[in-house]
């Protein structure tokens, strides 16, 4: 689905060596940003970074979102964890009012290694207890139906240039 976890096993050890190392961090979360529009995120539809339109690298640069280098270590044993930090991260901070986002959408996004559509929805429950561990500033909310996304802080705040 061109989830974080697919971009690291298509970039292989190295990538993900670098990215718990923060070597490139930055250049792997940018690139696999990429690989979805900001509609596409919760639909479960996903474009190539190559089909992109050039407008969507300048928006990326534009509406960067900082992630904590501490967070993702601590979550760099679960690739979903992972994908569910820079998703919230990138989402949350952007909504001006809350958005469901249904399970099926999810599923569509985060559920591409996992076989049966009755496993997603608690494996999904364990990577978002990680993901909320580490970005406590996430307003989340689950419920039978779908996953409340409320407006949030971004996990790292800007800071402000005196002078």
């Amino acid at each position: 689905m061109g989830t974080l976890h697919d971009l690291l096993e298509a970039k292989g050890k190295q990538a993900v060596r670098e990215l718990v190392e923060g070597r490139r961090g930055a250049r792997v979360v940018e690139a696999a940003a990429s690989w979805a529009t900001d509609e596409d995120i919760g639909t479960g539809t996903c474009t190539r970074a190559g089909a992109r339109p050039p407008s969507r690298t300048s928006q990326l640069k534009k509406h960067a979102v900082p992630l904590h280098e501490t967070a993702i270590k601590h979550i760099r044993n679960s690739s979903m964890a992972l994908d569910v930090y820079c998703w919230l991260a990138y989402r949350l901070h952007a909504l001006t009012a809350a958005k469901p986002v249904s399970w099926a959408a999810l599923a569509g996004q985060f559920g591409a290694g996992i076989k049966l559509r009755k496993h997603f929805k608690p494996a999904f429950l364990e990577s978002l207890a990680f993901a909320l561990a580490v970005y406590r500033d996430a307003r989340v909310e689950v419920t039978e139906t779908d996953l409340l996304l409320h407006p949030s802080q971004p996990p790292v705040r800007k800071l402000l240039r005196q002078g």
